[in-house]
């Protein structure tokens, strides 16, 4: 089925459920982005501010484990999206606290996740 129709929810109203959810996606969405901003410093920190062995005046660049760092930030770009579709999953189960369309609606998210 096109996403596009299948996601097209008319007049949606979150309930208070689907509100204390976004909510909790919002908090996990600003910590995953100060986490993001403290490890994007480590190398500045590295290159700049940690001191060089002794007899070398200044630190090269190309040694640091750029490889490592990529890969630092990628996972946490995968670990904040796998937290957003357990969220979504969890709240598309309470068939029982939502609505037709708030359940759509996080089935449209946890859809979008994956």
């Amino acid at each position: 089925m096109d996403v596009q129709k299948y996601c097209d929810i008319r007049s949606f109203e979150p309930d208070e459920q689907t509100l204390k959810a976004l909510k909790t996606i919002e908090r996990q969405t600003k910590l995953s982005n100060t986490l993001k901003t403290l490890v994007s410093t480590v190398p500045l920190y590295k290159i700049f501010v940690e001191p060089a062995p002794k007899g070398k005046t200044t630190f090269d660049a190309l040694t640091y484990d750029w490889l490592a760092f990529e890969q630092t930030l990628k996972s946490i770009n995968k670990y904040h999206r796998r937290r957003i579709w357990e969220i979504a999953s969890s709240e598309s189960l309470y068939s029982d606290s939502h609505d037709r369309k708030n359940r759509l609606f996080w089935e449209c998210v946890q859809n979008a996740t994956r």
